[in-house]
C-alpha cells in the first residue's frame, strides 16, 4: 500500500476531533448543571483545533477547568500541529525519526526539504512554548491583581495560549479583565503566531540583515496588511486609532474582538471580508489563503500588465508558484461560494450579510462573527465544521487527496484563447 501522508494528516486531524468531542460533551467538562448537545461539542472541538474561535456556547459558563484545558491542548495540538506533537514526543522517547516521519512533517508545514526536519520541530517547540510562556507571564501581572494565584494563571495560559496560535475564545472579557494592556499583549503574540514559525526562527537565527525571500515578502505583506486595516477601520468606523489598529490585527486571523460587529459599516464590512480573506502567513498558527500567495498574485497581475517576469527583491519567482497560488485562490473561492449557497438554503431567514461574513471566517480560521453562530441549525454548523476543517488541513492538501496525480503527463498541441 503506496504511503499517503496528506492522507494520513487529514484522517488524523479528524480523529481527534472526534475523540475531544465526546471528551467535552461528558458532564466531566463541565460546570454543575451545565450541559450541551453533541452537535456544539463537535463543533467545539473542531473549531479549536483548527484554531477558529467561532462558537456555539458561552464557554465561561459551560465548561470547568478540565474542559477548558480540553480546549486548551487542543487549541495547542492544532496552532502546534498533531504531527509536529507527535514527532516530539517520539523524540522524549528517545525513538528514531525514520523517513515516513520526516515526510509528514515536511508535508504537515508544507515545507520544501526534508533538510533539517528535526532540527525545525524542535525550533518550532521551542518558539512556541517560549512565546506563550513570556505571554502568560505579562498576562499574569494583569490578572493578579483581581483573582488569586491559579485563577489567574490558568487565565493567563489559556489567553496566552489561545492568542499566539491565533484561535481567538477568549475567557478573559467575560472576567473584566481585558484592558489596553492585555490588548497590547495580545497583539504582539497574535501578529508572532501569524507571521509563521519559519520567519520567526530565522530572524532569531539570522537576524534581519540576511533575510530570505520568504521572510521578506512575510513581513512586507504583514506591515502593509496592517496599516491599511488599521487606517481603514478608523476612517470608516467609530473606533480609535488604538483600537482600530487592534481590530486590524485581529481580524485577519485571530478573532478576538470587544466591539458589536453586527452594526459595523459596509465599507469596514468589505475591510474586514478582505483581511480574513487572506489570513495569516504559511507555517503559522493562522489561516486564509495566507499573505505569500496573494503578495504573488498581487505581483503577477502587475508582472503581466507590465509585461515583465515575475521579480521582487532580486529574485524571480517560479511559474510553478504562481500556479500554485492560483489553484488555492480559486479553491478558497470555490468553497466559500458553495459552502455560502448551503447556508442559504439551511437558514433561509438569515441575510447574505451575516452567512458570508460567517463563511469567510470560518474557512480563514478567524472566528469572528455578526451574531448568528449560536442559532444556526444542526445542518448549517455542519457544514461550517467542514468549512473551519477544510481552511485549516488547506485546500492544496485536499486536493492532494482527491485527485490524483495524472501518470501518463501527455503533451498536446498548444493553442491561444481568447480571455478577458
Amino acid at each position: 500500500m503506496r504511503y499517503e501522508p496528506y492522507k494520513f494528516i487529514t484522517i488524523l486531524f479528524f480523529y481527534v476531533i472526534l475523540v475531544s468531542s465526546f471528551i467535552l460533551w461528558l458532564p466531566i467538562s463541565h460546570l454543575e448543571g451545565a450541559s450541551i448537545s453533541f452537535i456544539d461539542s463537535f463543533f467545539t472541538a473542531t473549531s479549536a483545533l483548527c484554531v477558529t474561535g467561532l462558537n456555539t456556547i458561552d464557554f465561561a459558563n459551560t465548561f470547568n477547568f478540565f474542559g477548558l484545558t480540553i480546549i486548551a491542548l487542543l487549541i495547542q495540538l492544532g496552532g502546534l500541529g498533531i504531527i509536529c506533537a507527535a514527532i516530539l514526543l517520539f523524540i522524549k522517547l528517545g525513538k528514531k525519526i525514520g523517513l515516513k516521519q520526516r515526510i509528514l512533517i515536511k508535508n504537515s508545514f508544507n515545507l520544501n526539504s526534508l533538510k533539517g526536519i528535526v532540527k525545525f520541530v524542535l525550533s518550532v517547540f521551542k518558539i512556541t512554548l517560549g512565546i506563550e510562556l513570556i505571554g502568560a507571564i505579562l498576562l499574569f501581572i494583569r490578572y493578579i491583581f483581581n483573582y488569586n494565584v491559579f485563577k489567574s494563571i490558568f487565565l493567563s495560559l489559556f489567553h496566552s495560549i489561545s492568542s499566539f496560535n491565533n484561535a481567538g475564545f477568549d475567557i478573559i472579557s467575560k472576567y473584566g479583565l481585558f484592558d489596553d494592556y492585555s490588548k497590547v499583549v495580545t497583539m504582539i503574540l497574535i501578529i508572532l503566531g501569524g507571521i509563521g514559525f519559519l520567519v520567526i526562527s530565522e530572524i532569531v537565527e539570522k537576524g534581519f540583515k540576511t533575510l530570505s525571500l520568504q521572510t521578506k515578502i512575510v513581513l512586507l505583506t504583514t506591515t502593509l496588511l496592517l496599516v491599511f486595516g488599521s487606517i481603514g477601520y478608523l476612517l470608516t468606523t467609530e473606533l480609535g486609532l488604538f483600537d482600530s489598529i487592534f481590530l486590524s490585527v485581529s481580524t485577519r486571523t485571530a478573532g478576538f474582538c470587544y466591539w458589536d460587529l453586527s452594526s459595523i459599516s459596509n465599507a469596514g464590512y468589505i475591510i474586514s471580508i478582505f483581511l480574513m480573506f487572506i489570513g495569516a502567513s504559511p507555517n503559522s498558527t493562522g489561516g486564509g489563503i495566507k499573505t505569500v500567495t496573494f503578495f504573488v498574485l498581487i505581483l503577477a497581475i502587475y508582472s503581466i500588465c507590465r509585461g515583465r517576469n515575475f521579480e521582487i527583491f532580486k529574485r524571480r519567482i517560479s511559474n510553478s508558484t504562481i500556479s500554485k497560488c492560483l489553484v488555492v485562490l480559486l479553491s478558497a473561492i470555490l468553497i466559500i461560494f458553495m459552502a455560502t449557497f448551503l447556508i442559504c438554503c439551511f437558514e433561509p431567514t438569515l441575510g447574505i450579510r451575516e452567512i458570508f461574513f460567517e463563511i469567510i471566517s470560518a474557512y480563514a480560521t478567524v472566528g469572528l462573527s455578526l451574531g448568528i453562530t449560536s442559532g444556526l441549525s444542526v445542518a448549517s454548523k455542519i457544514v461550517l465544521c467542514i468549512v473551519m476543517f477544510i481552511g485549516r488541513v488547506g485546500t492544496l492538501t485536499l486536493l492532494s487527496i482527491l485527485l490524483k496525480e495524472d501518470q501518463k503527463n501527455i503533451k498536446y498541441p498548444e493553442e491561444n484563447i481568447i480571455v478577458g
